[in-house]
């Protein structure tokens, strides 16, 4: 997918070796960089910092966030496209209901509705992440050989707690939680214990949200 970029970014961190910029609508990554956090800048590069993408309310440093449209809990990886600016109290409202979910939800009346309303959400959501991998737009999402990256990647590091709760998740979906990230030339943001796990179960076709205006050109990490 090509994500939203602005016409405008510079964004550094410790020293300019470490840097991203957008030139002819292509983003491209320098040195080490923090995948959310770069993601986070340029969604509020996008969108602002100011209003509450929801209630349309005033932020302020004490009660901004940035939302994930599509939440983690179905498959919703941090994008300039699935991110924008909500205040606390609309953030920790939507939970992890969907855009459409929450719109609906924010026209009934009653707290006895709105609660009802949440759990029958949950539950259908969870239907359908047992039957699909994610709850995100088809175009998103592509099969990804990730042979190379498996091969390559040192698996250094990695957290115990999260491989078996990874492992839990897949052997009881048959899928995983999110699709990995990664750049048009093959560099990975997101998804390092998954590739551990598929190699593990010697299957490197892989759900990828695959950066297609995104280059790295190097990385020191």
């Amino acid at each position: 997918m090509n994500i939203r970029l602005p016409e405008q970014f510079i964004y550094t961190y410790r020293g300019p070796n470490n840097c991203a910029y957008v030139q002819n609508g292509i983003l491209y990554i320098e040195g080490s960089l923090h995948y959310e956090d770069l993601m986070y800048n340029l969604a509020y590069k996008l969108h602002g910092y100011n209003t509450c993408y929801y209630c349309g309310k005033s932020l302020f440093q004490n009660n901004r966030t940035l939302d994930h449209i599509y939440p983690r809990s179905w498959g919703g990886v941090s994008l300039p496209d699935n991110l924008c600016p909500a205040c606390k109290n609309c953030n920790n409202r939507k939970t992890d209901m969907t855009l459409y979910q929450f719109k609906r939800y924010l026209d009934l009346h009653s707290s006895e509705e709105k609660q009802q309303f949440y759990l029958d959400c949950v539950k259908k959501n969870k239907k359908i992440i047992e039957k699909q991998d994610f709850i995100l737009p088809s175009d998103w999402v592509t099969l990804y050989d990730a042979s190379t990256l498996i091969n390559l990647i040192p698996f250094k590091y990695l957290d115990p707690t999260k491989l078996k709760k990874l492992e839990n998740y897949y052997n009881y979906y048959k899928h995983f939680p999110h699709p990995i990230v990664v750049s048009s030339n093959g560099w990975l943001f997101k998804g390092k214990h998954i590739l551990y796990h598929a190699r593990k179960i010697n299957n490197p076709i892989i759900p990828a949200i695959v950066l297609e205006n995104v280059i790295v050109i190097k990385n020191t990490s």
